[in-house]
């Protein structure tokens, strides 16, 4: 290294120069020694001595520098080769990135064919429909049409079950129906009893009348079919299961006998209904029919009704795609004058 040839060089520059000061300075002694002959010779001595310090002084100097560029070209090559890395990594990422823009450019070739294709086929289709349009429309307006009509006839249905329902009524009432007297004088006085009891709790301050008049339906967690709890919910579990399991002994057409709020809400069902819930919706359907809630046409009117009784009949969901037909009577529940549901009592025929 021509740094490290400098340097050598400039140690013996130094090693002659200290030589020299030595020969200047014996010299200096001999020309002392001569006397008045050696006063010339002392002059050069002096003059090879003051050399040889500048020599040596300048040989000092040279050092320094040296050992300083030779830090400066040590850290400089440490750089040099922090840069060429740093140039390789740049040169491998561009050839990387020349690579993803290649790729890129043939997807953004394949997607252009594709859409022009798409494009193709979507004026296709465009006349295809606009052939078809016309009987789209035709059938548009025959769809519009049956659900007008599905509707009206649905009306019309709900008026002759109602009128049918009314007629029914009325023979009943006149005592034209004495297959269904004994079941509407055991719904009557059953939901008698049950006011009695409810106004006993608010009598006895068990309950408050905003307990039973509660609505605030709370969720039953992981129920499938859905299941609810009231402030009202416990008390009927204690106070109406022997009332509501003394009508299977009426008569073996029985299928249940329930109480129900005024929005549908039923908090206790027979025991038979009663059972706790499964993995199974369609076997919950069937089996675990408290604290559910039977807003359907039937279960609103049972609820919602306030004449002496109401005679329905209805096609009942039994679970597992099975129905029965049945008659569902039910009689008014009032606490101190405020109507709180009706009692429901249904049986086949």
């Amino acid at each position: 290294m021509i740094v490290d040839a400098v340097h050598t060089n400039n140690t013996q520059i130094a090693s002659i120069a200290a030589q020299v000061n030595m020969l200047a300075i014996n010299a200096k002694i001999e020309a002392a020694r001569a006397g008045e002959a050696g006063k010339g010779f002392a002059v050069v001595a002096e003059a090879i001595n003051s050399l040889s310090h500048k020599t040596r002084a300048a040989a000092e100097d040279i050092t320094e520098n040296v050992a300083q560029l030779a830090v400066w070209i040590s850290e400089l090559r440490k750089e040099a080769n922090a840069t060429g890395k740093q140039a390789s990594t740049i040169l491998d990422q561009s050839e990387q990135a020349d690579s993803s823009l290649v790729e890129i450019e043939k997807q953004v070739e394949l997607a252009y064919k594709e859409t022009a294709q798409i494009t193709q086929n979507a004026g296709k289709a465009h006349e295809v429909m606009e052939t078809f349009m016309p009987s789209l429309t035709k059938i548009d307006k025959s769809v519009r049409k049956s659900a007008h009509d599905l509707m009206q006839a649905h009306r019309r249905t709900d008026k002759l079950i109602n009128l049918s329902e009314t007629i029914v009524q009325q023979g009943v009432s006149g005592g034209g129906n004495s297959v269904d007297a004994p079941f509407i004088k055991f719904v009557q006085s059953a939901a008698s009893e049950i006011s009695n009891i409810f106004e006993t709790a608010l009598a006895t301050r068990q309950m408050k009348l905003s307990d039973f008049m509660d609505e605030s339906y709370v969720p039953v967690r992981r129920s499938n079919p859905k299941q609810f709890e009231t402030r009202f919910s416990g008390f009927t579990d204690r106070m109406l299961p022997v009332i509501l399991e003394s009508a299977f002994d009426l008569d073996p057409h029985v299928v249940f006998c329930a109480a129900v709020d005024r929005n549908g809400y039923l908090p206790t069902h027979n025991k038979i209904f009663s059972k706790p819930q499964g993995n199974d919706p369609e076997w919950n359907t069937g089996n675990c029919r408290n604290r559910r809630i039977f807003d359907d046409r039937v279960g609103l009117k049972a609820g919602r009704n306030q004449d002496p009784f109401l005679l329905q009949v209805y096609r009942r969901d039994m679970g597992n795609g099975e129905f029965a037909m049945m008659k569902d009577l039910s009689a008014p529940i009032f606490i101190q004058n405020k109507h709180w549901g009706g009692l429901r009592l249904a049986y086949t025929f």
